[in-house]
């Protein structure tokens, strides 16, 4: 059984994960009709996955990621019930991630070009599916938030990770939902185009002024805080950013997630699509046995098959394994 599988099953052992300290549960949701499911996935599936669902539930656990597989002609009608389903269950639903399909074995042209999406036309799906409510401007390439992993860097003087990743390899944005389960786009609440300019400049002035009094800096931390807030004009929204720009952590960051969904798309590459110069801004890798560290779409494409030759263990010799 795969995990969400025995999760549907076992909450013994869901709960088991969540006392271990796990945070995001990633659950393959490929749409709400069993036909989708017998088409990829072969076998009747929806019933199982909200049974796993209601088992999050039943622990008080916000943590699903629905992973969703798109493929044209087959789900990708199913793009804007998915969200309304994710809003619907925001109180375990943290995020979709839409991945359009990849192709791999003999998949010829025509397979490819019957059921291939691309980002741009998943995007165009959202905002005919939420009726124009998502906005395909709303969406931001990934790396496109760099700018305020530079702001905090320059804040609390720690290097942070910067998701500095092609600009073709995902998109995202994210909806906030109201004690009504009523959602708006953020880009709605924050003018995010006028916010991420300011933390851009801001950044770049707080490097420059490195050397500064604790007293000088402060003074001009604030005023960056205060030209960054703004463009964000609901008060507990603007209170959360301002805390995760002030303070950098991990724990502000998931108080800005609390009631809201990240809606996002990452298109893996296949051998029909591959393209160097995303790989080389890869910042998904396999960590392998021999050292290694491998981008993900290369590792998928070029290497996996001997990998698994060298490494692979037959599962009767688990238990030895050193």
């Amino acid at each position: 059984d795969t995990n969400g599988v025995r999760i549907a099953n076992d909450i013994k052992y869901l709960k088991a994960l969540k006392d271990a300290g796990m945070d995001a549960f990633y659950l393959q949701f490929d749409g709400l009709d069993d036909e989708i499911y017998r088409k990829l996935r072969g076998a009747n599936l929806l019933n199982t996955k909200l049974r796993a669902i209601e088992n999050i539930r039943r622990l008080e656990w916000r943590c699903v990621v629905l992973v969703v597989t798109l493929v044209k002609g087959v789900n990708d009608d199913q793009v804007g019930g998915i969200i309304k389903f994710a809003v619907e269950n925001s109180d375990v639903i943290t995020c979709v991630n839409f991945q359009p399909i990849s192709f791999s074995g003999r998949a010829n042209k025509i397979e490819r070009e019957k059921k291939r999406i691309t980002t741009d036309e998943f995007i165009d799906l959202v905002e005919k599916q939420t009726k124009g409510k998502i906005k395909r401007e709303y969406f931001y390439p990934v790396p496109s938030m760099v700018p305020i992993s530079k702001f905090i860097e320059a804040n609390i003087q720690e290097p942070t990770t910067k998701l500095s990743t092609h600009p073709c390899c995902g998109v995202g944005t994210y909806i906030i939902i109201d004690d009504n389960n009523n959602y708006k786009p953020i880009n709605e609440i924050v003018d995010v185009d006028r916010f991420l300019d300011v933390i851009q400049h801001g950044s770049e002035e707080l490097r420059k002024r490195g050397s500064i009094s604790t007293g000088t800096k402060l003074k001009l931390l604030i005023n960056l805080l205060k030209s960054s807030a703004k463009n964000i004009n609901d008060p507990r929204r603007r209170e959360l950013i301002l805390n995760l720009l002030k303070s950098g952590e991990y724990d502000d960051a998931a108080k800005f997630h609390e009631n809201a969904i990240m809606i996002g798309c990452m298109h893996f590459m296949d051998p029909w699509n591959f393209d160097i110069e995303r790989v080389q801004r890869c910042v998904i890798h396999y960590s392998l046995p021999d050292g290694r560290i491998i981008p993900f779409c290369s590792y998928n494409n070029l290497h996996r098959e001997a990998v698994e030759k060298r490494f692979s263990i037959p599962l009767n010799k688990t238990s030895t394994r050193q």
